[in-house]
């Protein structure tokens, strides 16, 4: 699913955040680029992408967001 985005820079989350991420909730990244970033958990599932801001926010633009329950 992923491959759609191959372009574009990782960002890896810990579970608290890809949470967040998932609900559609900013969240906070130690990334200072700008743009849109694939989005790992860090179990390394894609949940989506996000545009960061490039002063350590990350919004999310297309979340696909498997069962975080785990």
């Amino acid at each position: 699913v992923d491959g759609l985005a191959y372009a574009y820079p990782t960002i890896l989350i810990d579970s608290f955040w890809g949470l967040k991420f998932c609900q559609g909730q900013s969240v906070s990244v130690e990334t200072r680029s700008c743009g849109e970033h694939r989005v790992y958990d860090a179990l390394g599932r894609f949940l989506g992408t996000g545009l960061s801001n490039g002063e350590g926010k990350l919004q999310p633009q297309r979340v696909i967001c498997p069962d975080l329950s785990i």
